[in-house]
């Protein structure tokens, strides 16, 4: 099975929110970074960096996912 990176991101819990959001579409999610941080909490030259990786079949769909759930997130916020 091939993985494509749909998201990248520094913040475990906005990475670990993207999974969960895609699980709930019936997508299957996987987080990849290379280091664990919990030994090793701060970035150091992109090494923290945390990548949202899913199966190529599911880019597009979690893309749009992605998207639409920032965007009407930004809207919520300018409303607020």
């Amino acid at each position: 099975m091939e993985l494509v990176e749909v998201f990248r991101t520094w913040n475990e819990q906005k990475a670990d929110m993207i999974k969960a959001l895609l699980q709930d579409f019936d997508i299957n999610c996987y987080l990849s970074s290379h280091i664990t941080h919990s030994v090793y909490p701060i970035p150091v030259d992109g090494l923290g960096e945390i990548r949202v990786m899913v199966p190529k079949k599911d880019e597009e769909k979690s893309t749009d996912i992605i998207e639409n759930y920032f965007s009407s997130e930004e809207e919520e916020k300018g409303q607020g």
